[in-house]
């Protein structure tokens, strides 16, 4: 990879990101200006800093075929893996690069581009063969849901012991849903499975525990469908749909009406039938 300078694009997206954050606090800091009340100047004080989008860095699967054909047909068919992997991958060379970049905030998030091969399909190309698979759908947008927050990390605190803690969720739409659990000691504890949604009230001991929903940390979330472009259905049917599940930087970008390519992972949801 380092021969189409991806370390490079890793950097500069480092750098941008990092300044991006150093702008979005100094504007939290830095008074308004408007005005010389003092409700005025506390609002904006008060106000929320908006946090930069997760960087992603795009990697195109033309670069990767080249230097290992193999990798790519294996990861084509099993890209959960191989994508958690890579995305670590970015986030070690990321920080090892810049000291100021933490994974824990905004991790950098890969994208594919390039030739999909018989994995570029259109909706109706979408059958049961190609589960699991890395797959690049066509079609002219006809809904896009509203963007809705998805908790990820949530902290608690217990004032009866002062001890805090921390738990992770995962939905059905997770990239880590069916690897290996490790623990610290990199023992394997069984396998990544959906979490529940419901926030813990009590400790181990029964005491009452608190959120700090200020220390939590969500992602924006979206649901888009697509239909397959009439010049392309088969005469006399209907052109048919797929549901897309968006999230981090991708929500917001396109509307109704628009044609897109969407690269990501098909998969069977729970209760959409």
């Amino acid at each position: 990879m380092q021969a189409y300078n991806y370390k490079e694009k890793v950097n500069a997206l480092v750098a941008t990101h990092v300044q991006a954050s150093k702008a979005a606090a100094s504007n939290f800091d830095k008074p308004s200006g408007k005005g010389s009340s003092s409700s005025s100047s506390s609002s904006s004080t008060l106000a929320p800093p908006k946090a930069p989008t997760a960087p992603r860095l795009i990697v195109n699967l033309s670069h990767l075929r080249a230097l290992d054909p193999g990798l790519v047909r294996a990861m084509m068919t099993n890209p959960m893996a191989y994508i958690v992997a890579l995305e670590d991958a970015v986030n070690d060379l990321a920080e090892a690069e810049n000291t100021k970049f933490s994974r824990t905030e905004t991790p950098i998030k890969v994208g594919f581009e390039g030739s999909f091969g018989s994995f570029h399909v259109s909706p109706r190309g979408l059958l049961s063969s190609s589960l699991r698979s890395l797959v690049c759908v066509e079609g002219i947008v006809t809904k896009v849901s509203v963007v809705r927050p998805k908790v990820v990390k949530s902290v608690h605190y217990c004032q009866a012991t002062g001890s805090r803690e921390e738990k992770e969720y995962r939905d059905s739409t997770a990239l880590t849903l069916g690897l290996r659990n490790l623990d610290e000691n990199g023992n394997e504890r069984g396998y990544k499975m959906p979490t529940t949604s419901n926030y813990p009230t009590k400790d181990k001991e029964n005491n009452p525990m608190e959120t700090e929903y200020g220390l939590c940390t969500y992602e924006d979330s979206q649901t888009v469908t697509i239909q397959e472009m009439p010049e392309r259905a088969p005469m006399g049917q209907l052109p048919r749909s797929v549901d897309l599940i968006i999230d981090s930087d991708l929500v917001d970008k396109v509307k109704p009406g628009d044609r897109i390519q969407a690269m990501g992972v098909f998969r069977a949801l729970p209760g959409e039938f």
